[in-house]
């Protein structure tokens, strides 16, 4: 999972905020068995988790290991993405919708990288550009 695309994820303090990917039917919490992989916030570490090519995947941006300050803001504009590399070499480009707060962001990826609030993909969070 490369961040690099999302600057006010990266600008956070240490372990402030982790990103997630799991099966659309997990839990999405970053630390789990069934998380596919998650990256936290100025921790240059990607944790690669469980095999398996989930179709959607859910995508769950929650506080990090750092809980003192897991209440700290984070700011995302509209179309910054991220991209994840798997199935041995295969990547997709993840485009986020702009969100900004303390809270908990949840979507789901379709295989062309946009990103939606529903698991069944009708509700468009930020679709992929043409």
């Amino acid at each position: 999972m490369d961040t690099s695309g999302v600057p006010g994820f990266n600008a956070l303090a240490f372990r402030c905020k982790a990103l997630a990917v799991c099966a659309a039917t997990a839990s999405c919490v970053y630390h789990a068995a069934d998380t596919l992989g998650h990256r936290q916030s100025s921790e240059a570490a990607f944790m690669d988790g469980a095999e398996a090519v989930p179709a959607p995947a859910k995508l769950m941006l929650q506080g990090g290991a750092a809980s003192q300050c897991s209440t700290q803001s984070v700011s995302i504009a509209a179309g910054e993405s991220f991209g994840i590399m798997f199935d041995g070499g295969k990547k997709v480009t993840v485009h986020l919708p702009a969100f900004a707060g303390t809270g908990e962001l949840t979507l789901y990826i379709a295989s062309d990288g946009s990103t939606f609030r529903d698991a069944a993909l009708t509700m468009p969070a930020q679709l992929s550009p043409p």
